[in-house]
């Protein structure tokens, strides 16, 4: 998916089909490990609605 958007320019999507019960791939998402291997060294993923992540 790319594209862009009305408010904030150029969007890109990658979507992915694995095998794993949900919680097994959020829980690897949302720990550090995972937000290093899916945005890089770093990265801080907040919960609440429209927080911006921090590289």
């Amino acid at each position: 998916m790319v594209g862009q958007t009305k408010d904030v320019g150029w969007q890109i999507g990658v979507s992915k089909t694995v095998s794993q019960p949900i919680e097994r791939v959020w829980a690897l998402v949302t720990s550090s490990e995972g937000l290093a291997l899916w945005l890089g060294p770093g990265a801080e993923l907040k919960p609440d609605k429209g927080v911006p992540v921090h590289y």
